[in-house]
């Protein structure tokens, strides 16, 4: 185990906890004293005046910091999901201080705090013979005859008579603590209590808030921004366990004081005791909120941590479309639409590396696409993008390709990388994402390259398989067409062949070829492979 010298942990005292909750904000002061147990407003999407997750209390939820800005906003008028400033009109930034602002309830009736008390019940018997010895010769308190722990479940009024009872009394000790101390030279004579026991009482006598911290008056909430939860457009989710405990926890406090008799009801007593047990032993609370703290349980499944936190999030730089083939594409590259790749040249025109003439004018006030792929000309070759296809099960599932632009709405995928990433064009949809640094980019075309990866980890095999598509296009391509030989021509060069073939020449159609003073009979396919092949 390690042990830290420089590192105090303590339990908070009353006074610690005010000055946490109490904070001066444009010239008044703001005390953070929960009164309600409902954090939301369900119909105007805010959040509650005096709740638990109240922006006077905690801070704004999104803040502007720009420095006109910094006043303009209200608490709890803004709705939950408004991120626009209204100053600006910009995106506001999360309010970091929710994370360390407290917050507390004040309990309309002191609650025995068992950290404190399990210690206070060792020397309870040293009251008992300060009763005995002290109190019945000089007379100064009258206990009651019954005992405390004797028949405590008779019934509610008993119960409640003795209770009220052992709290007088331990108020009346305190207020007689400093002539505890001066009185002990004369009980240390007594035989009947020995040295070891007085010293220790009065080590407790000696801190007189001891004695007050054996009752919670001023119950501590975690910042909001510790208690997980999440908002959306139809309704609202508490994440933590918390949140449920604390509103509970302030829907018994205002139920314990009756307006109309002013009289305590015991049972809420007992439930408020019991709820703040739960929430100080809430990482022991097992069978309330069935937990199980294994690592293997919180990382695994559909509610672990991977997928709740990081799996299937969209980050910025990056983006999300649909897969469509295109052969031509050589097999480092991408095709991306203009719609993905305009925000990472806008980041290149906020850095001031982008010209801003040619930012403007050509590719985003325009709306020719010659224009934009122009401009995209100059940019692209320096840059590299990251697709990924969920689910990410092995390392062929995420390669680094160098993005082109191309029209449409949809990247432009060839088709022999599909294989590695177990792919097809029925609907398949892929995330990209940009990296940034010039270091990472470099680094992952020599680890992450589609050409790095031409072999699977497991088999060895060669990834890049012909597709179904692939060889019927192959067949195509080299298949003979003997029934059109009225059509045949002859030829003796690969450019006169080039040329027929623009001029809409059948692909399949049979053609002689001159070549070394001998005559090849083939088609126009056979050719245009031969030719490919030659020149890579």
């Amino acid at each position: 185990m390690l042990s830290y010298k420089n590192i105090n942990m303590d339990i908070l005292t009353p006074k610690e906890l005010s000055d946490l909750i109490i904070r001066k904000y444009n010239g008044n002061y703001i005390v953070g004293i929960v009164t309600k147990s409902s954090g939301l407003l369900h119909k105007n999407k805010r959040f509650r005046p005096g709740g638990i997750f109240c922006e006077e209390i905690f801070g704004l939820l999104y803040k502007c910091y720009k420095y006109k800005c910094k006043f303009i906003s209200i608490f709890n008028e803004s709705p939950i999901l408004n991120r626009i400033c209204p100053g600006c009109n910009n995106f506001m930034i999360f309010n970091f201080k929710r994370k360390y602002r407290f917050a507390s309830v004040f309990l309309n009736f002191p609650i025995i705090n068992n950290f404190y008390f399990n210690s206070f019940i060792k020397f309870f018997n040293i009251f008992k013979i300060l009763r005995v010895n002290y109190f019945k010769s000089n007379n100064l308190i009258k206990f009651n005859s019954s005992k405390f722990y004797n028949n405590i479940f008779v019934n509610s009024v008993v119960l409640e008579n003795k209770l009220f009872n052992f709290i007088s009394s331990l108020y009346k000790i305190t207020k007689y603590a400093e002539l505890f101390k001066k009185k002990l030279i004369f009980l240390k004579k007594k035989k009947s209590v020995t040295e070891t026991k007085f010293d220790k009482f009065n080590k407790i006598l000696s801190d007189l808030t001891f004695i007050k911290k054996l009752f919670i008056t001023l119950f501590p909430i975690l910042p909001a921004g510790l208690r997980n939860y999440s908002f959306d457009n139809r309704r609202v989710t508490y994440n933590s366990k918390l949140n449920y405990l604390y509103a509970g926890l302030i829907r018994l406090n205002n139920m314990l004081i009756n307006e109309k008799k002013y009289v305590y009801n015991l049972k809420v007593i007992l439930c408020l005791y019991f709820i703040i047990e739960v929430i100080l032993n809430f990482y022991k609370s097992k069978d309330v909120f069935n937990f199980n703290n294994d690592l293997y349980n919180k990382l695994y499944g559909k509610y672990g941590v991977f997928r709740q936190n990081l799996l299937g999030f969209r980050v910025d730089y990056s983006g999300r479309a649909a897969i469509v083939p295109y052969p031509s594409l050589p097999l480092q590259t991408v095709g991306l639409p203009f719609d993905m790749l305009y925000y990472r040249v806008r980041r290149e025109y906020e850095k001031g590396e982008v010209n801003d003439n040619a930012f403007y004018e050509s590719a985003f006030y325009r709306h020719n696409t010659s224009d934009k792929f122009e401009f995209f000309e100059e940019i692209l070759p320096n840059y590299s993008v990251t697709v990924n296809r969920a689910p990410t099960l092995h390392k062929m599932n995420v390669q680094v390709f160098n993005p082109i632009l191309v029209e449409g709405e949809s990247v432009q995928f060839n088709p022999l990388l599909c294989a590695g990433y177990n792919a097809d064009f029925d609907g398949d949809q892929m995330g990209v994402f940009s990296l940034l640094k010039l270091y990472s980019i470099n680094e992952a075309l020599h680890m992450l390259g589609p050409l790095v990866n031409l072999h699977s980890p497991t088999t060895k095999n060669n990834v890049f398989n012909l597709t179904q598509g692939m060889l019927a296009g192959c067949y195509s391509l080299s298949n003979y067409n003997y029934l059109k030989l009225i059509n045949s021509y002859i030829s003796d060069n690969y450019t006169d062949v080039l040329e027929y073939f623009n001029r809409n020449i059948l692909i399949d159609s049979p053609i002689l070829l001159r070549s070394s003073n001998f005559f090849y009979y083939s088609t126009y396919g056979r050719l245009l492979l031969n030719y490919n092949f030659n020149k890579k």
